[in-house]
């Protein structure tokens, strides 16, 4: 999905890192033109349990696997070819993200590389769509890896305040087939009750996508990310 490209921008500087180094509402991080981190704030490094220092030198496959990192490094790539900022979207830890990328300044740095954003995307209609110029396909899922796909199917309609009837007769599904369904998402993710699983699936942005982009994002997916298990406690060196 491409929208229009954002604005240019002056390009970053060391100088101002320190300005990011304490904001809590969004995290940066930034990369040399392998992609390695070489410097990220607090707030960058919470996202997966971690201090900055056990993040610096990764890179992205380190924790969410080769094919959700080239989704997001393409970015990268024309942030730094084209030298622009690019501002994309993407379902990362279980929540729809605003991601923006900034070229640096190579003359300041010494080498080519971009600073990163991330945080949570706005909710309601305060995302002017224009600005986003790609919605990244390859999801990065936590608890919503233990879903199938005709779960998650499910899970956005219920998100966007569909009843089940109404998720049967766009599924093309019994409504039988429709409430196991339900109840399985609730075994697994553990809610209680309807407006639960709908508060639940809506507190992560999930309705704000069409329904070709969730279907392209859940046809993507890679269970092969977790942020939070004991054996990838610690990125890959």
């Amino acid at each position: 999905m491409m929208h229009a490209r954002s604005k240019q921008t002056p390009k970053v500087t060391p100088e101002m890192l320190g300005l990011l180094e304490w904001l809590s509402g969004s995290g940066w991080i930034l990369r040399n033109e392998d992609f390695v981190a070489i410097w990220c704030n607090e707030a960058y490094a919470a996202i997966g349990n971690l201090k900055p220092e056990d993040v610096v030198g990764t890179k992205l496959a380190d924790y969410i696997g080769d094919d959700a990192a080239k989704d997001r490094e393409r970015s990268y790539s024309v942030a730094i070819e084209e030298n622009r900022p690019v501002t994309n979207i993407q379902f990362t830890g279980d929540d729809r993200m605003l991601s923006m990328i900034f070229p640096i300044d190579e003359e300041a740095f010494g080498h080519k590389g971009v600073l990163c954003m991330i945080q949570e995307a706005p909710r309601g209609d305060n995302l002017k769509l224009e600005a986003i110029e790609t919605v990244v396909q390859s999801p990065v899922f936590v608890q919503l890896a233990a879903l199938s796909t005709a779960e998650l199917r499910v899970l956005y309609y219920l998100a966007r305040g569909n009843s089940t009837q109404q998720i049967s007769e766009k599924l093309f599904r019994s409504t039988k087939t429709v409430e196991n369904q339900i109840s399985n998402i609730h075994r697994k993710i553990g809610t209680k009750s309807r407006g639960e699983l709908v508060q639940f699936a809506s507190g992560r942005g999930i309705e704000k996508y069409t329904p070709d982009e969730w279907e392209s994002i859940i046809t993507t997916a890679r269970a092969e990310f977790s942020f939070n298990t004991e054996d990838k406690s610690q990125p890959k060196k």
